[in-house]
């Protein structure tokens, strides 16, 4: 089991200071271009090698996209542009991937 703490700063007397007020050059816009807004789709099959793992992007892939996928058990971790991987074991195994914009 894990958990995640964040904590900030202490502003101290500058706490209730409001902020200013953006101008026209530091608007902040509702999105942000380029940015990759879908989690690619993930799946594995056991074989007679281990673990076969491949997964299809959430958002169209553009050149220079990678992959960076994470072993939960082994905490190893690695990147490949393909769209798959074999992972040798006989044991459960838990896989995270992320689509990494090139």
């Amino acid at each position: 089991m894990g958990g995640l703490v964040l904590m900030g700063g202490d502003r101290g007397e500058h706490r209730d200071d409001p902020s200013p007020a953006p101008d026209a050059q530091h608007t902040p816009t509702d999105v942000v271009p380029d940015v990759l807004t879908q989690a690619p789709t993930l799946s594995g099959r056991r074989t007679d090698e281990g673990v076969l793992f491949t997964w299809r992007p959430g958002t169209a892939p553009e050149p220079g996209d990678q992959w960076r996928w994470h072993r939960d058990d082994t905490d190893e971790f690695g990147h490949t542009a393909g769209r798959r991987l074999l992972v040798r074991t006989s044991r459960g195994i838990c896989l995270d991937v992320v689509q990494v914009r090139g």
